[in-house]
């Protein structure tokens, strides 16, 4: 799926998963987050999101309300059972990068919404299970971070942050996550995932799931254990794929997407590309994209691109 531009407020379902970076000194996070909530809620919530790491929940606005975060090691006897990815394998997800190893990106926001949908089933899971997902490029070799909402892996929903230290073995993963809710794909929904810088030694992740009128939101914050932070994030992607272990998003015909991928601040070279990190998938086919880019201002009056990717697909 592709991206295209700041997606407006559609009545549709709004899932919206994030992760910010702040406190880098390049970066001007505030303004960056003014942009990325076009349809949604999700940025009011973020500025009153309790401080330390923690997860937590909130119903049409509300006051944030603590969860219980579980974190799994897939070294260990506790692994999860659903990882959302194969790393290392050769599906594309449509985002941006920026060129040859120059800037460094501060915040990847992604939405997609149904023009037309006749249903979905997942290769593995079955129907009305995916996976909502954006990911960074691989840095450090073999390092990589996955915000990721899992939809109906046998009757049950997670959000979580995925960190991984091998992106070549099913087990090189530390995943935070919280319990999440069930939901049905349908044109009144939009979807919308976003990373961004937060802070030196912690990733923040939201998700906002349902309508503007009636949603529901997911934070958490938690450590960035491989330093992400620190000059590596140079590629940024999203879409709707299956819902884990390499699965594939079938949907059935006739289907009609739109997926907008928003990247900043970078000195891009103002590179769209389809970036190989994940093992999930879906089918339908690209049938055009449109990419834009937005001069910002950062902290100290320093300039940069935001590139906006619309990408439509359909099946």
């Amino acid at each position: 799926m592709k991206v295209k531009f700041l997606i407006t407020a559609f009545v549709r379902l709004t899932v919206i998963l994030s992760i910010r970076f702040t406190g880098l000194a390049q970066a001007d996070s505030s303004s960056a987050n003014t942009t990325i909530s076009t349809g949604s809620q999700l940025s009011s919530l973020l500025s009153l999101l309790p401080n330390g790491y923690g997860g937590w929940k909130s119903t049409n606005g509300g006051p944030w309300t603590a969860l219980n975060v579980t974190s799994y090691s897939g070294a260990s006897n506790d692994s999860f059972q659903y990882v959302p990815t194969e790393g290392g394998a050769n599906h594309g997800v449509e985002g941006a990068e920026t060129g040859d190893g120059e800037g460094v990106i501060t915040n990847t926001h992604m939405t997609v919404n149904f023009s037309e949908i006749s249903g979905e089933t997942d290769s593995i899971w079955g129907p009305n299970a995916w996976s909502l997902q954006v990911n960074t490029n691989y840095f450090l070799s073999d390092k990589w971070v996955q915000v990721v909402y899992q939809n109906n892996l046998d009757g049950k929903s997670y959000f979580g942050i995925w960190e991984w230290n091998d992106i070549y073995s099913l087990t090189g993963y530390k995943v935070y996550m919280v319990n999440a809710d069930l939901y049905t794909l349908s044109t009144s929904m939009l979807l919308y995932e976003s990373l961004y810088w937060y802070n030196a030694t912690t990733l923040e992740g939201a998700a906002e799931l349902g309508t503007p009128n009636n949603y529901t939101a997911f934070a958490l914050n938690e450590p960035d254990l491989y330093g992400l932070f620190d000059g590596h994030w140079a590629s940024g992607s999203g879409t709707i794929l299956g819902a884990g272990g390499g699965s594939e998003a079938n949907f059935a015909s006739a289907t009609e997407t739109t997926n907008v991928v928003v990247s900043a601040p970078s000195p891009w070279d103002q590179i769209p590309a389809s970036i190989i990190v994940t093992g999930e998938s879906n089918n339908l086919t690209q049938e055009g994209y449109q990419a834009s880019y937005e001069n910002e201002t950062g902290v100290g009056g320093i300039g940069y691109y935001e590139i906006d990717m619309n990408i439509l697909s359909e099946t």
